[in-house]
């Protein structure tokens, strides 16, 4: 599959994003190869293609779709990226399956260390920790004392550098 070829047909159409992520099976044939031993490449593909399917589509169902076909995982394998342009895609969708994804998933995913990482890195730009942050304060939200748990040892934010921009 082109999972790349895909992502790039799809940038700015929420309307084909709909489209294919309501393809019977479309999605567990992506998650599967986000998840797979398949080469790199594909796999770092196929986790950005199901972030650009819940960003560009903005819609409770497509997001609802992709955390019912297995998602989730990919989209926190994908926060992990060293590239804050790949991390901040998983960012964004995390963002529009969080309020959808069980307590247990979220917990089991790693996403607290992978959330870490990113505020950890000082390469990254202060807007994508911005969008991290925000992420966090969503997540925590949810009322849910395991996710909290998870997520408390998270680094918050420093808003120091945000004041120069």
């Amino acid at each position: 599959m082109y999972y790349g070829t895909l992502r790039l047909l799809v940038a700015d159409s929420g309307a084909a994003c709909g489209r294919l992520a309501n393809q019977p099976g479309l999605l567990e044939q992506v998650v599967t190869a986000a998840r797979g031993d398949g080469p790199y490449g594909v796999q770092h593909e196929a986790c950005r293609l199901l972030a650009r399917l819940v960003r560009t589509a903005q819609s409770s169902d497509v997001s609802r779709a992709v955390v019912s076909a297995g998602g989730h995982p990919s989209l926190v394998r994908l926060l992990r990226a060293d590239n804050a342009v790949m991390a901040n895609e998983a960012i964004m969708a995390l963002c529009h399956t969080a309020p959808l994804t069980e307590a247990a998933e979220i917990v089991s995913s790693e996403v607290a260390d992978a959330m870490t990482a990113v505020m950890n890195n000082a390469e990254f730009p202060v807007q994508v920790k911005e969008n991290a942050a925000t992420l966090l304060i969503l997540l925590r939200s949810r009322g849910e004392p395991e996710v909290a748990e998870a997520l408390s040892g998270v680094p918050q934010l420093d808003p120091a550098p945000a004041v120069d921009r």
